[in-house]
C-alpha cells in the first residue's frame, strides 16, 4: 500500500506541482453479485481465477471492485496517468490495491503522443478500460482474460498518432516492451504490437497484430524447457451503430509452435430503449494442443471449449450509474484425442451496480 502511494504521489515532489490546477483525478466501481445455481463449481471471469469462487448456490460478491486513475498534468506537453484498483485481484483471498497502468506521457504536437511506464498489453480494445464496468455495454469485459497466452502486463512505451480522413477519425498506436507472464514464470524477451482504430460517430472498426518471444520454464523443477518461443498475433473488432440498433463483436487468435494457442470470439446485438438497453452476447474462448499425459510421456493433442450464451439489460438510471441484469448459460468441455475428458454446463445470473464519480 505504501509502495503504491509513493507512485501515485512522486510527481508533486518531483515537478512541484499545483495540485489543484494540475490533478485530475476519477473514481469508478461495480458492486457486483453472482449466482450459480448449477451442481459444481462453474469455470470464473475476470479478474479473478481461483477456481473456489462460484460454488453451487453461494451468492458471491467478489467480482466488487474499486478504482481510482489520476492524471497529473506536469506541463503543457508532459502528463502523468496512473490507475489503482481495489479488488480480490487473481488470489481472491483478501482485498488488494493493484496498479495495472502507471504511465509518463509527452506529446509532441500534431497528435503525435509517446507513453512510457506499466500498461496491460493493448491487445484488444477493452484493454485500457476492462476495470471500469461502466465504459461497456455487458456486466462483463469482452477481452481475453489473460492477455497474450499469460503475459498480461507490460512494460514498454507506446507511440500514440491520431488523425483524421474527412469524418472518419483515425488512431494508430505502436508499442514495444517486455512483458510479464501472470504465472511469473516464464521469461518475456520481447513484445510489440501496431493497431489501428477508425471511427465514424458511435461506430468503429480496429485491428491489431503483434508478436512476442520469451522463454518457456518448467513448473516441475524451474529448468529451460524452450528457448525464443515466438508468439503471433492478431484481433479484428467493429462496433456498427444504427438507429438504436448495437452492433459489436471481435475475434482473436495466438498462434506459435510450442504451447497451446487460444482464440476469442464474441458477437453482441442490443437495442437502445433510452436508458434501458436490453442485450443479447456470445462468447467463445478455445485452447488448442492442450498437454496430456505426465513427463516424458506428453502429447498436445487436446483442447477445451468455453462457450457463454447471455441475455441481459443495462439500465442507465441516473448519470454516471448502470445497473445491469445478466443470465448466462455456461458450457464448457476438454476432449483428447476426440474423446470427451470434461463437459459441464453452468445457470449463472449476475447483477452489478456500476458506477463513475
Amino acid at each position: 500500500m505504501k509502495k503504491t502511494l509513493l507512485i501515485l504521489l512522486l510527481p508533486l515532489f518531483v515537478f512541484g506541482l499545483d495540485v489543484e490546477n494540475s490533478l485530475h483525478m476519477r473514481g469508478f466501481a461495480t458492486l457486483d453479485a453472482t449466482l450459480n445455481t448449477s451442481k459444481g463449481v462453474a469455470p470464473t471471469y475476470l479478474p479473478n481465477t481461483n477456481e473456489d469462487i462460484l460454488k453451487q448456490d453461494d451468492v458471491n460478491y467478489n467480482y466488487s471492485s474499486f478504482g481510482l486513475q489520476l492524471d497529473f498534468d506536469l506541463s503543457n506537453s508532459i502528463d502523468f496517468m496512473t490507475q489503482a484498483i481495489y479488488s480480490k485481484g487473481e488470489s481472491n483471498e483478501a482485498y488488494e490495491v493493484d496498479l495495472p497502468w502507471a504511465m509518463l506521457g509527452y506529446s509532441f504536437g500534431d497528435d503525435y503522443k509517446i507513453r512510457v511506464g506499466k500498461m496491460k498489453v493493448p491487445f484488444m480494445k477493452g484493454t485500457e478500460t476492462r476495470n471500469i464496468n461502466y465504459s461497456f455495454l455487458w456486466a462483463r469485459p469482452q477481452v481475453l482474460e489473460k492477455g497474450v497466452n499469460g503475459f498480461n502486463d507490460l512494460y514498454g512505451l507506446d507511440l500514440l498518432k491520431k488523425t483524421y480522413i474527412e469524418d472518419v477519425d483515425l488512431e494508430f498506436q505502436f508499442t514495444v516492451g517486455k512483458a510479464e507472464h501472470q504465472l511469473e514464470i516464464d521469461e518475456n524477451n520481447y513484445y510489440y504490437s501496431m493497431s489501428a482504430l477508425a471511427s465514424y460517430d458511435n461506430s468503429w472498426i480496429r485491428l491489431s497484430f503483434g508478436q512476442t518471444s520469451f522463454d518457456q520454464i518448467s513448473r516441475i523443477d524451474g529448468s529451460t524447457i524452450a528457448k525464443d518461443v515466438i508468439i503471433d498475433f492478431g484481433s479484428i473488432e467493429a462496433k456498427l451503430s444504427m438507429n438504436s440498433w448495437l452492433l459489436q463483436a471481435g475475434y482473436a487468435n495466438t498462434n506459435n509452435d510450442t504451447i497451446a494457442d487460444t482464440k476469442y470470439t464474441y458477437a453482441s446485438l442490443a437495442y437502445e430503449f433510452d436508458e434501458i438497453t436490453p442485450y443479447l452476447l456470445y462468447s467463445k474462448t478455445s485452447i488448442d494442443s492442450l498437454p496430456f499425459g505426465t513427463p516424458p510421456n506428453i502429447e498436445k493433442n487436446g483442447y477445451s471449449i468455453n462457450q457463454q450464451h447471455s441475455v441481459g439489460m443495462r439500465y442507465d438510471f441516473h448519470r454516471n450509474f448502470a445497473l445491469k441484469l445478466q443470465y448466462e448459460y455456461k458450457l464448457y468441455e476438454q476432449k483428447q484425442f476426440d474423446t470427451v475428458q470434461e463437459e459441464t454446463s453452468y445457470n449463472i445470473y449476475s447483477i452489478t451496480l456500476d458506477m463513475v464519480f
